[in-house]
Formats: C-alpha cells, structure tokens, sequence
C-alpha cells in the first residue's frame, strides 16, 4: 500500500539547506518509503523520551541522515514529514 507524503515547512526548510547530492539520496528515500515503510533499511520506530501527545517516528536515510514524522491515520496510509538532516535533529524533531 503506497503511503502519502505530506511535507511539513521544517522538513521543506531543512531539506532546501541539503547538499544536492544528499537531497537527492533523501528523494530516493522516500520514494522507497512510500512504497515500503517496513524495509529493514529505514531502521523505524518511535522517538524515545517523547512528552507530546503526537508520537513521533524517525526512520533512517543513511548512518548520517534521518527523518522524522508522524503518522496521520491509525492505518499508516499518510506520514506528516516533520525534519530532515543528521542526527542533530532529534533535539527538535
């Protein structure tokens, strides 16, 4: 089942301060995703430490770069795509 894409405005911001290179592996990524949000690859699962009543989920580009986002439906057919870059975005996923 192809999941949808919405893209937040930090996740479009940090996306536009990528290396084009990187912002292609990122596109890449998630078009794998959409598709298989279950591959082994993405390394998913929930936020630790989380106090927001949204749960929040990362799911792996490389060993540098991740995302972060929420699902928007108990079904997991639409994903909220809050940040994107390296792992210092989990001080403000």
């Amino acid at each position: 089942m192809k999941v949808e894409l919405e893209l937040g405005p930090r996740f479009k911001k940090d996306f536009k301060n990528l290396d084009k290179k990187v912002q292609e592996r990122v596109l890449k990524a998630l078009d794998d995703f959409s598709h298989d949000q279950n591959h082994p690859s993405f390394r998913l699962k929930p936020m630790k430490g989380q106090k927001k009543k949204v749960k929040i989920w990362e799911a792996h580009i490389s060993l540098r770069y991740v995302f972060t986002f929420e699902w928007l439906d108990d079904e997991h057919t639409a994903a909220y795509l809050r940040r994107v870059g390296k792992h210092d975005i989990y001080g403000n996923p």
